[in-house]
């Protein structure tokens, strides 16, 4: 039999930390499906999602972990890491304080990833960018975390929303001119949406219809 082809990740979320934890479906329902069951998988996301080899290790040595103990213990990791995300961008989403376990577990992932500046001079203006200071594959996860901590002292964080879809659980932010951005994806829960009401609507017609 052939191979199936590799789970597409969605890019939905509007920021790294977020897309990375819309990478298990219907977190809102007792039957999540893991999209990030092994470490390849996992390189697989962080390649998709711009972490270059640039600025990490090298694809060789990731891809040489792939069935390793230490793939697996960074996989672990990055379950935690995003467990810890997703709970407190959920409370967020809810209008409630965080727990403040996860609060106390974020900054301790915060503390443990060391960062540099770097000032990079390009089209006339100076930007400052944050690199990892070290080259293990434990920074693989660096960018994921900043891009959270970033995402709760922004702007934005008052327009982080949950899917309405029930038991979707994929968080997003609503960067929509009017904020009323719904689902996760108008072509996945949105398009179910509306098939569920027009479905709801035709079987109201019928209730009424003289027979």
């Amino acid at each position: 039999m052939p191979n199936s082809p590799p789970y597409p990740f969605a890019q939905v979320g509007g920021a790294l930390c977020l897309d990375f934890v819309n990478t298990a479906s219907w977190q809102g329902s007792e039957s999540t499906t893991e999209h990030l069951a092994t470490p390849l998988e996992l390189f697989r996301w962080c390649s998709e999602n711009g972490m270059s080899d640039s600025e990490m290790v090298s694809a060789t040595s990731l891809q040489g972990m792939g069935a390793s103990a230490a793939g697996y213990a960074l996989l672990r990791q990055a379950l935690k890491l995003r467990k810890t995300i997703y709970n407190l961008f959920l409370a967020v989403a809810e209008h409630r304080a965080p727990r403040r376990s996860d609060l106390e577990a974020f900054n301790e992932i915060l503390a443990a990833s060391p960062a540099c500046l770097q000032i990079q001079y390009q089209h006339g203006c100076f930007r400052c960018q944050r690199k990892t200071a070290r080259k293990r594959s434990e920074d693989l996860l660096d960018a994921i975390a900043w891009s959270a901590a970033d995402l709760l002292a922004s702007d934005d964080l008052s327009w982080i929303k949950r899917c309405a879809s029930d038991g979707c659980g994929w968080l997003f932010v609503d960067k929509t001119k009017n904020h009323r951005r719904r689902w996760c994806d108008m072509a996945d829960c949105g398009s179910r949406a509306k098939a569920h009401r027009y479905y709801q609507r035709k079987k109201n017609q019928k209730k009424t219809s003289p027979g």
